[in-house]
């Protein structure tokens, strides 16, 4: 089976635990993560993408195993974490209201999450529900990543900001640039050496977010470089 027929196979596994058995399933963030060392929002990875993410950093080369995608590569060396996406994934399609209390209550008592180490948010009304709940714990500061340009724009265009506790940027891909009428920082790969003038990470989302520095602190126009991995 290829990494995306595990997905597939993952989540169909996890809409007949949920919808049809109706098993008690509750959201899983991920709090161990090595990089993060704070709570995570996961989905399932290309599946929740935008279709731009399967054919860029979603695709598998020729002669190649997997997908660039490391949130693919991630699932498919821990099948319990691509269990665990899946379930939040089925949640968030269909049962939305437990998804959204549930993500809602985490962030009450959080300070600091981040927001898609896997997956994305092109589930219909999900980042609408991703904006209510971060203005409704404003004290909650969450980052993350999204190749899903046209939903946060058109959030934009409606609402003329994001939530403050929200820093977003949009992902490219190499040579592949985001749609970015507004100016949001952005995230750019590189393979060796970081390109001048771009924000470096250090590996460490904590660090990052308590002295305010890259990802947390980029602005309007900055872009950051993430070594692929």
């Amino acid at each position: 089976m290829t990494v995306l027929e595990k997905i597939k196979a993952a989540y169909k596994a996890a809409y007949e635990k949920i919808v049809i058995n109706g098993e008690e399933t509750h959201v899983y963030f991920s709090e161990n993560n090595g990089k993060t060392h704070m709570p995570t929002i996961d989905l399932l990875p290309l599946v929740t993408c935008h279709g731009r993410c399967r054919e860029l950093c979603g695709k598998i080369e020729k002669g190649k195993a997997l997908p660039p995608c490391y949130a693919a590569k991630m699932v498919n060396r821990f099948p319990s974490l691509m269990q665990h996406y899946a379930e939040n994934t089925v949640l968030a399609i269909h049962k939305p209201e437990q998804y959204w209390q549930e993500v809602s209550n985490k962030m009450r008592v959080s300070r600091f999450m981040r927001l898609f180490g896997s997956g994305d948010m092109i589930i219909n009304g999900y980042f609408e529900n991703l904006c209510k709940a971060l203005i409704d714990n404003p004290h909650c500061e969450i980052q993350g990543f999204t190749k899903c340009y046209e939903i946060v724009n058109r959030y934009i265009k409606e609402h003329g900001h994001l939530p403050k506790n929200l820093h977003l940027l949009f992902s490219g891909w190499y040579e592949t640039l985001p749609i970015n009428p507004y100016s949001l920082p952005e995230s750019r790969v590189f393979d060796e050496v970081l390109p001048e003038g771009w924000l470096g990470c250090c590996g460490n989302c904590m660090e990052c977010c308590c002295i305010g520095t890259g990802c947390w602190k980029a602005e309007k126009g900055e872009i950051v470089g993430l070594k692929k991995h």
